[in-house]
Parts: C-alpha cells; structure tokens; sequence
C-alpha cells in the first residue's frame, strides 16, 4: 500500500499534475499486469516492424529512449486507454499486443537480445490518460 502511495506521488509530480478537487475522481489507476518485451523484428511482429498499430512510424532511435510500448486490447478496454495514453513505467501507449494476448503490457526494445534479457516480469503499472 505505501508503495502505490509513493508510486502515485510520483507520478503526480512527475506529471505537473493540478491539484485535485475532492469531486473529481483521481484521473490515475494502478493495475497489476505482466510486463513483456518485444523488438521490431518481422518474425516477431509483421512485415512491418517499426509501424505500430495507432500509425506511428518508430525511428530505431526512438528505440533507445525505451518511450513505446505494446498493451494488451483487453487492457485497453477495460480502461478507456487510448494511444497516446502514458502508463508509469514511463512509456508511451502507441501499439497493442496480438489478440489473444492478456493483461499485458509488450515494451518496444530495440533488438531481441534486450527483450529477451528483460523477460517476463510482473508489475503494478500506473495509467494517466492524455489531455
């Protein structure tokens, strides 16, 4: 408990966050999920490896700042997530992971052998919606 405490701390000021009116409901969610990692490779993703499905197009540079990332489609319904939508860990929602996919958030690496170092971890995410 004091952990998301201190999580949602942070993220408010991290954010610039206003302060909040007692009426308004606290526009951040903690969640639970599994956090994975992919890279843009063909065999990983499709023939287009660096368009994620909002449209972007991601520069390998853009790779190197660990900004992306990948969130499941039941995630994002179940949230009101939107690309463009930023979940703390600090990464930018601009792609979904494939349909079977569950409760998971994909970081977009920049090659396999650093998602496959990351691995499968679990971790409470923050979601703060965008404007």
């Amino acid at each position: 408990m004091l952990r998301t405490i201190l999580l949602l701390t942070g993220c408010l000021l991290l954010a610039n966050c206003k302060p909040i009116s007692s009426d308004r409901p606290l526009p951040l969610t903690v969640v639970s999920v599994t956090v994975t990692a992919y890279s843009p490779s063909p065999h990983i993703t499709d023939h287009t490896p660096f368009e994620t499905a909002s449209g972007k197009i991601v520069k390998p540079y853009e790779l190197d700042q660990l900004r992306y990332v990948a969130i499941s489609r039941d995630l994002m319904r179940e949230h009101g997530i939107k690309y463009g939508d930023t979940v703390f860990i600090g990464f930018e929602v601009q792609d979904t992971t494939a349909s079977k996919t569950k409760n998971t958030v994909d970081l977009f690496l920049r090659n396999l052998g650093l998602a496959r170092k990351f691995g499968r971890q679990t971790r409470e995410i923050i979601i703060r919606k965008k404007g």
